[in-house]
């Protein structure tokens, strides 16, 4: 259970690797030239919402999607290597068909890949890094990536969804009611 208080997630902006379908994981690889201009537009969209601080993955597509949301928006940046993607071990930069996510699937029900933190592992430490961004009851912006985005939904009570769109800022706010899920709304 996350602490009641509103927060934007986005996720970081395209890399190559997304464009090629292929899985990044803990591998440190740059926006693109795609990826920094969806970053901008991200950042056009956040310039006038009061945000408190940007909290985003040490990997540099989050750190250069944070920076250039911050540029616009003036809310200062800080790091939590708990918001780092999952170490997907042995899929790292395999390329996969575009939708199919039967790996991860298979993952959440921990059945490999071989040399990857587990679904659950992975789970704790994405609660804690979020519980502790959002604690403070100020409202936030957590850059991070498509794993991330998967078990954030679930905490919030919607069914998992793999990625979500690159650097589309989303406004989750918590439930008027309890055991109801979060409100999830894209910008």
């Amino acid at each position: 259970m996350l602490p009641a208080h509103s927060f934007y997630f986005i996720r970081h902006g395209e890399t190559d690797f997304n464009r090629e379908h292929r899985i990044a994981g803990h591998t440190d690889v740059p926006l693109n030239a795609e990826g920094r201009r969806q970053a901008e537009i991200a950042a056009a969209a956040l310039a006038g919402v009061s945000i408190a601080r940007i909290v985003h993955s040490p990997l540099i597509r989050a750190r250069d999607t944070a920076a250039i949301i911050a540029s616009r928006n003036g809310a200062p940046l800080s790091v939590d290597p708990n918001l780092m993607e999952c170490r997907w071990g042995a899929m790292e930069g395999q390329v996969t068909p575009p939708g199919d996510f039967g790996w991860a699937d298979a993952w959440s029900r921990g059945e490999g890949p071989e040399g990857a933190e587990t679904f659950v592992e992975f789970g704790l430490r994405v609660r804690a890094a979020m519980t502790a961004a959002i604690a403070g009851g100020q409202r936030v912006a957590v850059v991070s990536h498509g794993g991330v985005w998967r078990v954030l939904r679930e905490v919030l009570g919607h069914p998992p969804a793999f990625s979500g769109r690159n650097a589309e800022p989303m406004l989750c706010e918590p439930p008027a009611k309890p055991g109801q899920p979060w409100r999830i709304v894209p910008l």
